[in-house]
């Protein structure tokens, strides 16, 4: 190839390197933005379903254990079957934000991903029937349902059904009052033999 000609001029080099580096990073680049996208649209509606799962994991009628809570909650709780002893309360009623739960003696408990931002409350009736007996009464984490023969059983549960009348339990009687959305009255009597 000659020099003289005009037209063949040679070409500045440019480095090998240099221009596979650029192609590397900005196929990098490109890949990193579409997966950050990604997560950010995903990690979003997984925030979404997070929030949801949390209000609605547990339902009116559903039973729950309950202690105290960790890591700055107030309580901790978990879905149980009603049946068994340690299914101590029962979601009698939810009340989104902007209502309250049924007037009577619930204990209230907000559920939400943010602990400053209640997304609902859920209204916990004592999940005992008649001839149950109970311990630790007096505590709301503590409290258990137990057989009334066992040592340390406190109290024993009398329910009167459909009726919102204190005056139905006696004297002495620690008594809750639910006045719905099941009305009924608890009269827990003190066990002579505790």
């Amino acid at each position: 190839m000659s020099t003289n000609e005009p037209f063949m001029a040679p070409a500045p080099s440019v480095p090998e390197v240099e221009i596979k580096r650029l192609a590397t990073g900005a196929k990098i680049g490109i890949v990193l933005g579409v997966v950050f996208a990604f997560l950010l649209s995903f990690g979003g509606s997984m925030l979404f379903f997070r929030v949801v799962a949390v209000a609605t994991a547990v339902g009116t009628g559903d039973c729950l254990t309950l202690k105290s809570g960790t890591e700055g909650h107030d309580y901790d709780f978990r879905k149980i079957t009603c049946s068994r002893d340690e299914a101590i309360y029962r979601v009698e009623a939810r009340a989104l934000p902007g209502s309250k739960c049924p007037a009577g003696d619930f204990l209230k408990v907000k559920t939400a991903a943010d602990h400053n931002e209640p997304l609902s409350t859920l209204c916990l009736a004592l999940n005992v029937d008649t001839g149950d007996c109970v311990r630790n009464a007096d505590s709301e984490t503590a409290v258990e349902r137990i057989s009334c023969g066992a040592r340390g059983a406190e109290v024993r549960v009398v329910v009167h059904r459909y009726a919102v009348e204190p005056d139905l339990c006696s004297s002495g009687d620690h008594i809750l009052v639910y006045e719905g959305p099941y009305e009924r009255t608890i009269c827990l009597t003190p066990v002579t033999n505790a």
